[in-house]
């Protein structure tokens, strides 16, 4: 599921799934530039690990921060936050 919110400070886009989860060494490298995953069926899934990195540094240049919080065999939740500029910017 996708949720989008605003509040005074930030925009926030929180992505949700109800997968497999990721370990604590998972959570630790998906972000890194190429990094996949070994658990599961990766044969079946196409790409070469540059998403989350593209999505990181994207959100990043734009003064925002992107974090996740997972548990195996429950899912994972990416919590996207985008600061809105100030007037004295």
């Amino acid at each position: 599921s996708v949720q989008l919110s605003e509040s005074h400070t930030a925009f926030s886009i929180l992505v949700k799934d109800r997968g497999i989860g990721m370990d604590e060494d998972t959570q630790n490298q998906v972000f890194d530039r190429f990094y996949r995953a070994t658990k599961g069926n990766i044969h079946d899934v196409k790409g070469h690990g540059l998403g989350l990195s593209f999505v990181k540094d994207i959100v990043e240049k734009h003064g925002g921060t992107i974090n996740l919080k997972s548990q195996l065999k429950e899912g994972t939740t990416f919590t996207i936050e985008i600061f809105k500029n100030s007037k004295d910017d």
